[in-house]
Protein backbone atom coordinates (compact mmCIF):
# COMPACT_ATOMS: atom_id res chain seq x y z
CA UNK A 1 0.00 0.00 0.00
CA UNK A 2 1.18 3.30 -1.05
CA UNK A 3 0.07 7.00 -1.94
CA UNK A 4 2.02 8.88 -4.30
CA UNK A 5 2.03 12.52 -2.93
CA UNK A 6 -0.18 13.06 0.65
CA UNK A 7 -3.37 12.85 0.60
CA UNK A 8 -3.85 10.80 -3.11
CA UNK A 9 -5.74 7.88 -2.76
CA UNK A 10 -3.99 4.63 -1.80
CA UNK A 11 -2.35 2.14 -4.12
CA UNK A 12 -2.49 -1.66 -3.51
CA UNK A 13 0.60 -2.88 -5.23
CA UNK A 14 0.43 -6.49 -5.86
CA UNK A 15 2.48 -8.93 -7.72
CA UNK A 16 5.52 -7.50 -6.61
CA UNK A 17 7.63 -10.43 -7.56
CA UNK A 18 7.15 -9.82 -11.54
CA UNK A 19 9.10 -6.84 -13.58
CA UNK A 20 7.65 -3.38 -12.92
CA UNK A 21 5.62 -3.70 -16.24
CA UNK A 22 3.92 -6.60 -15.17
CA UNK A 23 2.70 -5.52 -11.44
CA UNK A 24 -0.93 -4.93 -10.72
CA UNK A 25 -1.89 -1.85 -8.87
CA UNK A 26 -5.24 -0.99 -7.72
CA UNK A 27 -6.77 2.49 -6.17
CA UNK A 28 -7.99 1.78 -2.84
CA UNK A 29 -10.85 4.36 -0.96
CA UNK A 30 -8.98 4.30 1.66
CA UNK A 31 -5.74 2.15 3.48
CA UNK A 32 -7.99 -0.14 5.75
CA UNK A 33 -10.35 -1.22 2.61
CA UNK A 34 -7.11 -1.46 0.61
CA UNK A 35 -5.22 -3.79 3.11
CA UNK A 36 -8.44 -6.22 3.23
CA UNK A 37 -8.78 -5.46 -0.61
CA UNK A 38 -5.21 -6.80 -0.70
CA UNK A 39 -5.30 -9.51 1.37
CA UNK A 40 -8.63 -10.86 0.13
CA UNK A 41 -6.59 -10.62 -3.39
CA UNK A 42 -3.70 -12.52 -2.06
CA UNK A 43 -5.92 -15.49 -0.80
CA UNK A 44 -7.45 -15.70 -4.58
CA UNK A 45 -4.11 -15.50 -6.49
CA UNK A 46 -2.06 -17.44 -3.36
CA UNK A 47 -1.46 -20.78 -5.70
CA UNK A 48 0.07 -19.04 -8.65
CA UNK A 49 1.83 -16.72 -6.72
CA UNK A 50 3.56 -18.88 -4.99
CA UNK A 51 4.04 -21.36 -8.20
CA UNK A 52 5.56 -18.20 -9.79
CA UNK A 53 7.82 -17.37 -6.86
CA UNK A 54 8.91 -21.20 -6.56
CA UNK A 55 9.96 -20.57 -10.31
CA UNK A 56 11.72 -17.38 -9.93
CA UNK A 57 13.91 -19.09 -7.30
CA UNK A 58 15.27 -21.93 -9.36
CA UNK A 59 15.92 -19.88 -12.35
CA UNK A 60 17.93 -17.74 -10.01
CA UNK A 61 19.83 -21.06 -8.57
CA UNK A 62 20.40 -22.27 -11.66
CA UNK A 63 21.75 -19.52 -13.32
CA UNK A 64 23.86 -18.27 -10.27
CA UNK A 65 27.79 -18.77 -10.88
CA UNK A 66 29.08 -21.43 -8.86
CA UNK A 67 31.81 -20.85 -6.50
CA UNK A 68 35.26 -23.08 -6.98
CA UNK A 69 37.38 -23.59 -3.61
Amino acid sequence: MYQEAWGLPYIAGLDQHLPREQQTRRLCTGYEQGRIGAEMWVERHRERLRREVQQKRRLEAATRPRIVP
